[in-house]
């Protein structure tokens, strides 16, 4: 139940030998356990387990765990696809005072640079990227009205 002092062990532990399984193992589990974990959270915690197996490929706990935890992370990944698949082409936002410009607004700007980065997501990107997708995401759901969802991704 004290997660973090866990998670402060096993860095010690690993430390001192990087490789150690049992502390890797350990630091992913303290990672995922409290119900307050985030995505980020699950990325560590594969990285680790993943680490963990190549240091010990007969392990089964590790392996077992490894499986369970890439399953969950590409249902998640499942289902924000279907939720976000299509946002930007449901409608648009009609501004009169618009009518005759022929440049783009700014906001129109942003769009399509944020809808290119939906586009450009990838299982291959790093931690920085996720997060700051992450972020784009929330912003997304605030601008939207949708506080809940904006505060759950915050989380």
């Amino acid at each position: 139940e004290k997660y973090d002092e866990a998670i402060v062990a096993c860095d010690v532990a690993l430390d001192l030998d990087p490789d150690n399984v049992k502390a890797l193992y350990r630091r992913a589990e303290a990672r995922i356990r409290p119900s307050s974990s985030t995505a980020y959270d699950l990325d560590l915690a594969i990285k680790d387990l993943a680490k963990a197996l190549s240091a010990d490929p007969k392990n089964n706990m590790v392996e077992k765990l490894l499986k369970r935890l890439r399953g969950e992370r590409k249902v998640q990944r499942d289902k924000d696809s279907k939720t976000f698949t299509g946002m930007f082409e449901r409608g648009e936002v009609y501004d009169k005072g618009m009518e005759n410009s022929t440049a783009p607004c700014q906001s129109e700007l942003e769009m399509r640079e944020v809808q290119k980065r939906i586009d450009d997501i990838s299982d291959n990107d790093s931690l920085e990227k996720r997060c700051e997708d992450a972020e784009l995401l929330r912003d997304l759901y605030m601008r939207n009205g949708k506080e809940d969802e904006a505060k759950e991704l915050n989380e």
